[in-house]
């Protein structure tokens, strides 16, 4: 489960973010554009707890495994 969830909302942002890249180029000159947009705070802090979660998932998953052998 938690693997399809980072892969959710891994996919999710980053096709937000694809969106908000289009919109930069589409709205203005490319000469102008001196910066990629921004992402809010919340967002990444989403990504990373959906990150870690992954990460905590997979090392319980590994330490029960070990305990059996």
């Amino acid at each position: 489960m938690a693997k399809v969830q980072m892969f959710f909302f891994t996919i999710i942002i980053s096709v937000s973010y694809g969106v908000m890249l289009y919109v930069l180029i589409a709205n203005n000159d490319p000469s102008q554009i001196d910066s990629f947009p921004v992402l809010d705070d919340s967002i990444i802090a989403i990504l990373a707890i959906s990150h870690a979660g992954y990460l905590t998932n997979k090392a319980i998953d590994q330490t029960a495994v070990d305990k059996t052998a």
